[in-house]
């Protein structure tokens, strides 16, 4: 049976893999274009070590999506507005005071519907 805290660490640890594919992949595409900028992208051994680059940044690319869409699995057997917080918290990495703005609603107001959706996954999740 998984609990509230168990829940949230889950939700924590895959944002913290977004977080982290998404900072390899800003920093793979930093280094591709500073290579394509200066004229050594496709220079002999380096044709052959884009391509493994290339293939590096699809597995991140893949690694993010895989991640949102494991959230996303969980969050979609709740309602709206529980499900558009949690999605926004987990996958889309916003913070509470960025979900208030764009829910129109108080930060604490944010806190309240974001610990409903929890308790709501929980019960789901808890009789699967």
């Amino acid at each position: 049976m998984i609990n509230e805290k168990k829940l949230k660490r889950i939700f924590l640890d895959y944002s913290c893999n977004i977080k982290m594919y998404e900072s390899q992949l800003k920093k793979s595409k930093s280094m591709y274009d500073s290579m394509k900028k200066a004229g050594t992208l496709f220079r002999g051994e380096n044709n052959i070590d884009m391509i493994s680059f290339e293939a590096g940044i699809s597995s991140i690319m893949k690694n993010i999506s895989d991640a949102q869409n494991e959230i996303t699995r969980y969050i979609d057997a709740i309602e709206q507005p529980y499900k558009g917080i949690i999605y926004e918290k987990y996958v889309l990495l916003k913070s509470f005071d960025e979900i208030a703005s764009t829910f129109s609603y108080s930060v604490q107001r944010i806190y309240q519907l974001h610990k409903k959706g929890l308790e709501l996954l929980l019960r789901h999740i808890n009789t699967l």
